[in-house]
């Protein structure tokens, strides 16, 4: 669940608004993929009228506050694993985002606080997969953990590094791979495994998020990743003379299988 605070001053037009949120999420969505991870959104809460608390001060005491409205009105009427802030303002310290460690699935604590702080949506969106990534358990990359990962350059690290103000990083290490794998040994992540109903997700279905959803016949993902010969990948549709798709229950050679 992602809510928004006033980005009116930057977009007034709030189907903007909503394309840009639903931007995000699919970026951090792509971020967690190669993890084995999804990142489903359920639903946006735009504060239009009124901010539901003061967001004002630093991210830490901003934190606090949204946890806590998170716990007392957000999640009685809507039930969910984890829920961002996004807001235009800025917060008195340096931060540009902050959440509580180890804390999925956790009603008091499963959440975090961003800026939006760049009109790029890669930026905006490793902040608050950084976030999430804290929620999840991973801690900050460190030179003394040999973190690594695939976008290491001069002036880019991995997603989970502290932030130095240089450009984020676009992917995980494997330091975080392996924070994430011990926290989910540990039990932590208990309330992820069941995958949401596309109904349920926010925005209109969408081909290539391998979710399933009204008007598809299967969903392999984007073309680059899609491994299904069932499924045409550029229209979610499937592929002539197939009946189904790899991954089905009683699907074999994308026909379904007879009794037996």
């Amino acid at each position: 669940c992602l809510s928004l605070h006033p980005q009116f001053q930057n977009y007034p037009d709030m189907q903007r608004v909503h394309t840009r949120t639903l931007e995000i999420a699919n970026q951090v969505d792509a971020f967690f993929q190669p993890l084995g991870v999804r990142v489903a959104l359920l639903a946006v809460e735009v504060w239009s009228e009124g901010d539901r608390f003061v967001v004002g001060g630093s991210a830490r005491a901003a934190l606090e506050r949204f946890l806590r409205w998170r716990r007392e009105e957000l999640l009685p009427r809507l039930p969910h694993d984890n829920a961002q802030l996004l807001t235009g303002a800025r917060f008195d310290d340096v931060s540009v985002g902050m959440s509580a460690q180890a804390s999925m699935c956790s009603p008091a604590r499963s959440g975090g606080v961003s800026m939006d702080h760049s009109v790029s949506v890669l930026v905006v969106a490793s902040t608050v997969a950084h976030q999430l990534g804290h929620n999840l358990g991973m801690r900050h990359d460190s030179a003394r953990r040999f973190c690594d990962c695939s976008d290491l350059r001069q002036d880019r690290g991995c997603i989970m590094a502290s932030p130095t103000g240089l450009t984020p990083g676009l992917s995980f290490s494997n330091c975080s791979r392996q924070d994430l794998e011990r926290s989910l040994r540990r039990g932590q992540g208990w309330c992820l495994s069941n995958v949401p109903e596309p109904r349920r997700l926010a925005g209109s279905p969408r081909c290539g998020n391998r979710f399933l959803e009204p008007g598809e016949g299967c969903d392999c993902g984007l073309s680059m990743e899609c491994t299904d010969p069932c499924c045409n990948s550029s229209t979610c549709q499937l592929v002539p003379g197939a009946e189904c798709a790899t991954g089905d229950t009683c699907c074999q050679d994308c026909q379904v299988r007879g009794d037996g």
